[in-house]
């Protein structure tokens, strides 16, 4: 009795390992991708921190200083302020932005009046910044002000009629981030 339900167990372990395969394979890019992001960078951060490279002309192996540069870096003066700053902003900001957050969760999910207001402005900064967008970038192509013009008298390419050319938001973003040109 004891060796029949022993191997209906067994039997079944086999099936559901069986059935399980395709849903392993599946979750499988979720799992190994962020834990080969994570893992890949921490050990490209642990192998770039050790060494000491030098710079200039030519190529040299880095020597390595093994802990040198976290006893380096655990003593300098910078250090201990940035952690005092970092700790002044996120330990009130934090706990008080979740309070924040989920108070005005609960608040509209509650049958109050003016939920719809509320969403309206609190989500008029996403609508609006494609509208700033649209109007620096017509800042930058107008003719009369702006980049553009600067970089049409500076590469003598204005037209007679100073119509808008389709190629001008690439002339524009090439002499922007041209050196030669500003």
């Amino acid at each position: 009795m004891a060796a029949a339900a022993l191997s209906g167990v067994i039997g079944r372990g086999k099936q559901a390992h069986r059935e399980a395969l395709p849903y392993y394979f599946s979750i499988s890019p979720w799992i190994i991708g962020p834990l080969s992001f994570t893992i890949g960078s921490v050990i490209a951060l642990l192998l770039l921190s050790y060494p000491k490279c030098s710079s200039g002309i030519g190529f040299k192996l880095p020597l390595w200083l093994s802990l040198e540069n976290y006893q380096t870096l655990i003593h300098h003066e910078i250090v201990s302020k940035s952690l005092q700053v970092t700790a002044y902003y996120t330990v009130p900001s934090v706990p008080l932005g979740i309070i924040a957050s989920l108070s005005l969760a609960v608040l509209l999910d509650q049958d109050v009046p003016g939920p719809h207001i509320f969403r309206t402005i609190y989500y008029l900064p996403s609508g609006i910044t494609g509208v700033g967008v649209a109007m620096l970038w017509q800042w930058i192509l107008t003719l009369q002000f702006g980049t553009r013009r600067k970089n049409v008298s500076i590469m003598d390419l204005a037209d007679s009629r100073g119509d808008n050319c389709p190629l001008w938001g690439a002339v524009v973003l090439f002499s922007e981030s041209s050196p030669s040109l500003q």
